[in-house]
């Protein structure tokens, strides 16, 4: 009796398990696979169409296994797709008429991973083996650029962006300084005798990048030519007037049996005399101009009057052509030496400097894309020299100078400065008190009036120079210097020797035209004897020389007799 509660429990908890059972059998389908790899082959589905002539497939679905997907597609297209050991994964794929290429394209990228084909095969990472992969094969490859305009350190500081970090960049050296600049030099000219060259060391797809870059900046630059034109006017007008006034007591001038001037009318000193009145302001009168004397008994007046009008026009016209964005400088004038002395405690260092006065361009020009161009512009025009001051020697200069920057279209002409500037000077000499007294005030004082006006004006014309046109224009200048040295031989004595070499020379050559070779030879030694650098004479004689030789020794005649010789 005692053991029936325990049987019992037990077959309660019997009956409750076999309960649930059957409940869990009822929601649990038949089918239903026991592990997650079976319901994975149950679920996975593939149908890919077979494609067309042109390789297109009508339509590829396939829900499963990525690596699956890679099998049926590569038998479906006839290709060997070998994928990595990473790739793994599930896909669902629903594609109407695309290639096997697109569909790769489609499901590999969206999914993370890549494909490369090498020679009949297609192998398919994940994107970052891809990565690492051709990181790995990729090989860094020389290129030389040879740089014809732009210098190789500017190109190298231009480049240097572009390169990758494996990169490298070596450049030819840079030209040394010239033996016309103002700094210390070892020698002049190129330390490299080639051209400049860039040598770069990259991956080739930087290599592309680098040859654009290259072709663009590379190229040949503009040529400016920058005229000035410096106009200084200067008008001074000076008046003077002088009145000496002298009143000698017991001296009768008209009985004097001289003539007096006014220069020594003052300082007459008789004995017996006493002088009771003096003036002397015709000094102040620059000599040369209008003197009067007025003498009547012991009083004398003398008038002198002078106007002097100066009138200075200086007219600088320089020209310089330089490279586009390089500072051309230009100096017509003179430079004055002078010593400079230096003194230390233990050293006294003495240096020549010079003063440079005359008409001064320094300008650079920067040319734009829509024919305009940036000048920076220095013109000067001044003068002065050097004096002697005791012990010292002291430069003094006069100048004339506008430092700006403008913007001026190409051909076209722009006043950049100008200046007007008057100066008047009133100078009065004079008795105190006299000289202020109306009506009689001239006779006790002198006057000089100065008055001058300056005008400067500058004006520059840049034009950027054109191939055919302007080097036509150059030599039309090359003939008018020709003919003005034409002239110049002209004006000459008619004994002297250029004019005699150039009258042989004109002979010579009407002589050639006649066919008379011999007296053209002649004429042009004639010519070259008298002036033995004479070019064109020279260059006639010579020809003259090849083609009488030619004719003597090769000519038809002298043909046909070498002909008959061999014959017999």
């Amino acid at each position: 009796m005692k053991r029936f509660p325990t049987v019992f429990a037990v077959c309660v908890i019997l009956l409750g398990a076999m309960c649930i059972g059957n409940l869990w059998a009822q929601n649990t389908p038949a089918n239903s696979p026991a592990t997650p790899a079976a319901a994975a082959e149950a679920e996975s589905t593939t149908d890919i169409s077979k494609p067309d002539a042109e390789g297109v497939f009508p339509s590829i679905v396939h829900k499963g296994d990525i690596v699956d997907f890679l099998k049926f597609l590569s038998v479906a297209c006839n290709k060997n797709i070998v994928p990595s050991t990473n790739v793994r994964g599930q896909v669902s794929v629903n594609l109407f008429n695309v290639t096997w290429k697109e569909t790769l394209n489609a499901v590999l990228n969206s999914n993370g991973y890549a494909y490369e084909e090498e020679g009949p095969f297609i192998y398919v990472y994940t994107a970052k083996e891809l990565a690492e992969k051709k990181k790995a094969a990729r090989k860094v490859e020389p290129h030389v650029f040879q740089l014809s305009y732009i210098s190789a350190s500017d190109a190298a500081d231009l480049i240097k962006p572009l390169i990758s970090e494996n990169g490298q960049i070596t450049t030819s050296p840079e030209a040394a300084k010239s033996q016309g600049s103002s700094e210390t030099t070892s020698g002049s000219g190129e330390n490299w005798a080639g051209d400049n060259y860039i040598l770069v060391v990259d991956y080739p797809e930087y290599i592309k990048s680098i040859k654009d870059l290259v072709a663009k900046i590379d190229r040949r630059p503009a040529q400016v030519l920058v005229e000035a034109t410096i106009m200084v006017a200067r008008l001074t007008d000076k008046n003077e007037l002088g009145i000496d006034f002298n009143v000698l007591g017991g001296v009768d001038f008209q009985s004097s049996g001289g003539v007096l001037h006014p220069d020594t009318s003052a300082n007459v000193a008789l004995n017996g005399t006493e002088t009771t009145g003096l003036t002397s302001f015709t000094g102040n009168v620059t000599p040369g101009g209008l003197s009067i004397g007025i003498v009547n008994s012991n009083i004398g007046m003398f008038i002198e009057a002078l106007e002097t009008v100066t009138d200075v026009v200086t007219l600088g016209n320089p020209k310089v052509l330089t490279l586009n964005r390089q500072e051309g400088k230009v100096i017509v004038g003179r430079e004055d030496g002078y010593i400079t002395t230096e003194v230390s405690a233990t050293t006294t260092t003495q240096t020549v400097e010079f003063l440079e006065t005359g008409t001064q361009l320094t300008f650079r020009p920067f040319v734009m894309e829509d024919g305009y161009i940036r000048m920076e512009l220095h013109p000067e025009d001044s003068d002065g020299g050097v004096e002697v001051s005791g012990q010292f020697i002291i430069p003094s200069k006069n100048t004339t100078e506008v430092t700006t920057n403008v913007l001026v279209k190409d051909g076209r002409s722009i006043v950049i400065g100008g200046l007007f500037r008057e100066r008047t000077d009133i100078n009065r000499s004079q008795i105190p008190i006299a000289g202020n007294l109306p009506l009689i005030g001239p006779l006790f004082r002198s006057t000089v009036d100065d008055s001058t006006k300056e005008e400067v004006i500058f004006i520059i014309t840049p034009h950027v120079v054109k191939e055919a046109a302007d080097y036509a224009v150059a030599e039309d200048v090359m003939a008018g210097i020709d003919a003005v040295n034409m002239g110049a031989r002209e004006g000459l004595q008619c004994w002297m020797r250029q004019r005699l070499a150039n009258a042989h020379y004109q002979r010579a050559r009407q002589f050639q035209a006649d066919g008379r070779l011999g007296l053209a030879l002649c004429e042009a030694k004639l010519a070259t004897f008298l002036n033995p650098p004479f070019l064109d004479a020279l260059n006639l004689r010579n020809e003259l020389r090849a083609r009488r030789v030619y004719e003597g020794n090769y000519g038809s005649m002298r043909t046909l007799m070498r002909e008959l010789i061999a014959k017999d």
